[in-house]
């Protein structure tokens, strides 16, 4: 046996032939060599345009983190001063300054970023000249939160020019954020052919320099008359494709067509087999592992040979260790001789055991978390049956309490004195209350079961339609009432009527004690999301008190004032937070208050 992982060298031919054969192997020689120049030179250009590519990705990167952290920013400088006219604490301003701080910082950096792209550059100066003029405004509201009081600061913050600064250069980064994204489309494609080219060079080097080695050598057992001397002449090639393949990281196997014995093994072959390669060269599979694996390694093997494309394994179990394995990703692809005939296999693999356990355990995670979202589900269908059976099995006693207290005072009120019949009363309009109660929670108890079919919906006709409905139930002949033109979102219309019809139902109720009651229904969209208010002029609330506003049964108003629950606002909320979005609410005592939900915009499609 020769060296081990050397391909054997046949017998030397008659020294008449020396010369026509070492002419012919200058020759071949000068043109693999010539082949692998090229080949290597079109990977150095493939390596150098693609670290080019990914520097181009990751400074397209660097812009979008930048722009977001501008959008942060301003978010936080503008919070900031909202939170501050509702509250004159002088943190809050020290928290703006910081913001609009890290504001300047970052559009410094966005613009010495996007210098090379004219647009960008013309987007980011508009965006600069907006954000001065919007800090501007934020200042003269601190100002008048010092000198007028909060009235006149939240005026200046719900001016309508101000809100449209905000939309434009709110805008504007959007604009730049487009345009970046479409740039690192076009350039993580390009960086993708590039690395899909540089990896078909590197294949075709690899498969190059086998190739040749193999050509070589079957060229010489066939024609050489001296071993000695085409060794010596052959001797820095070999050495070089002996350390090519040596170097790949990826396990590299050879193996004769004739027996499918192993010919070659690199280093990372037997890294990853735990075999060193002087007990693997020359023996096959069934030589090395038990029956069965032996059977679908060479299985593998023969297939590979009859076919002359590359055949893939995605995922092969290799056996390194008594009741241990790895898993590899591996390619065969058959090495005929010069006359066509099947000589070699090669194969090359790659370790993918560490992909595979995490894909498991992402499985298991996933198993894992499905099992206890069923579990939530039926957990919460057990309670909302459990709330439904109790809320009707309240009802007959009720019923029995309010008829037999009608019955008392009815047959016997003539002979009781007044308190006592105050008592009935009392009874009776307790039982309605509580009955009402178990209709706003079974109510309640409904908005989250119910199935929602979103669509895009027209909000204004909504509105309308409920303000319509509400009318009926609840006339409001003194009331002034003004519908704005309403954004579209995408959700439930059967559902978000109910938010609508609460929220107005709330506006009417609690300004219905003003003179000339006022209520103003309105809203926006920023694109990304569309924004809704009710407002009136109304009783108002503490702000203090906020907390309780969106709770079940939580009221702020004694019932003697405005009748009620205190079901609506949470059923508001329960419906704008099971659409994806969000309920929040300003006001003060005997100033009015705001109901504001958000939804996804209809835009988005």
């Amino acid at each position: 046996m020769t060296a081990a992982g050397a391909i054997p060298l046949a017998a030397s031919p008659p020294a008449a032939v020396v010369s026509r054969i070492e002419s012919r192997l200058t020759l071949g020689l000068i043109l693999v060599l010539l082949a692998l120049g090229i080949v290597t030179f079109l990977n150095f250009r493939a390596l150098n345009a693609f670290t080019d590519g990914s520097r181009l990705v990751s400074h397209t990167h660097q812009v979008l983190e930048t722009m977001e952290s501008v959008y942060a920013s301003l978010n936080q400088a503008i919070a900031s001063v909202r939170l501050y006219v509702i509250t004159a604490d002088d943190r809050d301003l020290q928290q703006r300054e910081k913001a609009l701080a890290d504001v300047n910082r970052n559009l410094t950096l966005l613009e010495g970023l996007v210098s090379d792209n004219p647009h960008q550059v013309s987007l980011a100066k508009q965006l600069r000249e907006l954000v001065v003029r919007r800090g501007y405004y934020l200042r003269e509201v601190i100002r008048l939160r010092k000198t007028d009081g909060f009235l006149a600061a939240q005026a200046l913050v719900e001016n309508p020019s101000v809100r449209e600064l905000s939309t434009r250069m709110y805008s504007t980064l959007e604009q730049m954020e487009t345009e970046e994204r479409r740039l690192l489309g076009i350039r993580t494609a390009v960086d993708r052919q590039r690395l899909q080219y540089l990896y078909e060079s590197a294949t075709l080097l690899l498969v190059l320099v086998v190739a040749a080695s193999i050509y070589t050598t079957l060229r010489l057992r066939r024609e050489l008359i001296d071993r000695r001397n085409l060794t010596d002449e052959l001797g820095e090639s070999r050495l070089f494709l002996e350390s090519i393949l040596e170097h790949i990281p990826s396990m590299v196997v050879v193996k004769r067509a004739s027996d499918l014995r192993f010919v070659r093994i690199n280093k990372a072959g037997e890294t990853l087999s735990g075999l060193r390669r002087e007990d693997l060269i020359g023996r096959n599979n069934e030589e090395l592992f038990s029956p069965e694996v032996a059977a679908a390694y060479t299985r593998e093997d023969r297939a590979s040979l009859q076919s002359t494309d590359v055949r893939v394994s995605p995922e092969e179990t290799l056996h390194v260790g008594p009741g241990k394995t790895i898993t590899l990703h591996s390619r065969r692809i058959l090495m005929p001789d010069s006359a066509g005939n099947p000589a070699y296999m090669l194969a090359l693999a790659e370790d993918i055991s560490e992909r595979k356990a995490a894909e498991q355990k992402i499985r298991e995670l996933n198993a894992d978390l499905e099992q206890k979202n069923l579990a939530l589900q039926v957990s919460i269908r057990e309670l909302e049956s459990f709330s439904y059976s109790v809320s009707h099995d309240l009802r007959a006693p009720l019923r029995a309490i309010a008829s037999f207290g009608q019955m008392l005072e009815e047959d016997f009120g003539a002979g009781l004195d007044p308190e006592a019949i105050r008592y009935l009363r009392v009874i009776r309009d307790s039982s309605a209350r509580m009955n009402q109660l178990i209709d706003d929670l079974l109510a309640f108890s409904r908005v989250g079961r119910q199935a929602l079919t979103l669509s895009i919906v027209d909000m204004r006709a909504l509105a309308e339609a409920a303000l319509r409905d509400v009318l009926q139930n609840q006339p409001a002949p003194n009331a002034r009432i003004h519908v704005d033109a309403l954004p579209p979102c995408r959700g439930d219309p059967g559902v978000l009527r109910q938010v609508w019809i609460n929220l107005i139902t709330n506006a009417i109720k609690y300004s219905a004690k003003r003179e000339l009651p006022q209520i103003h229904i309105g809203g926006e969209s920023n694109g990304r999301e569309s924004t809704y208010f009710v407002q009136d002029n109304g009783a108002g609330f503490d702000m203090r008190y906020y907390n309780k506003l969106f709770g079940v049964f939580q009221r702020l108003h004694h019932d003697s004032e405005f009748p009620g629950t205190g079901v609506g606002l949470a059923i508001v909320q329960r419906i704008v937070v099971r659409h994806g979005g969000r309920v929040w609410a300003s006001g003060a005592p005997d100033q009015g208050a705001r109901f504001s939900f958000a939804l996804p915009s209809g835009e988005q499609g």
